[in-house]
């Protein structure tokens, strides 16, 4: 359960979250593209989706280890769930990231950008139903991310705790893109 300062400035950040995201046609179905331009340093952010300890405060795959070399991992949602796989497949340090999430995979992209950097994220999909929910989840994922990396204190948004956040609406959002 999330707390009412959490559940406010998180419902604040995500109305005025610069996020675009695109579902496309791909070649084993659906592509999610999501961008989010951040005002912070290229190792702030390679951090926050490589480390344990980072992204266990906003994402909902928290690894066994860190994510910066190739190799086997695990990640769980919360600490009593199931094991998924996490495995490394690729990476270029402070720059692409290339993992296992489960059946699927999710690419990660930091390019340096005048004033900060742009975090990309890349997942396929089979259906839009699933790209949409996903794409809503990452979007309140992105907004704790971003308070975050500013200094905020605010607690992670994952699972049901994202109802309270505006998660349907912005599922209803993706799904119309």
């Amino acid at each position: 359960m999330i707390d009412d300062h959490t559940r406010e400035r998180v419902s604040e950040a995500i109305g005025s979250l610069p996020v675009t995201a695109t579902i496309q046609d791909a070649p084993n179905g659906l592509s999610l593209h999501m961008t989010l331009p951040l005002a912070h340093t290229r190792d702030e952010v390679w951090a926050a989706i490589t480390e344990p300890a980072v992204l266990a405060g906003w994402s909902p795959i928290v690894p066994d280890r860190p994510l910066s070399a190739v190799g086997p991992a695990v990640s769980h949602e919360n600490p009593e769930d199931e094991p998924v796989d996490a495995s490394v497949l690729s990476v270029v340090a402070g720059e692409e990231l290339r993992h296992r999430w489960g059946d699927g995979q999710v690419s990660w992209r930091v390019d340096a950008v005048e004033g900060g950097v742009t975090l990309v994220l890349e997942q396929e999909f089979d259906s839009r139903e699933m790209a949409a929910m996903t794409a809503a989840g990452w979007h309140v994922c992105f907004a704790v991310l971003s308070l975050q990396l500013d200094g905020e204190a605010v607690g992670r948004v994952v699972g049901m705790d994202a109802m309270a956040v505006g998660w349907e609406g912005l599922r209803d959002r993706y799904a119309a893109v």
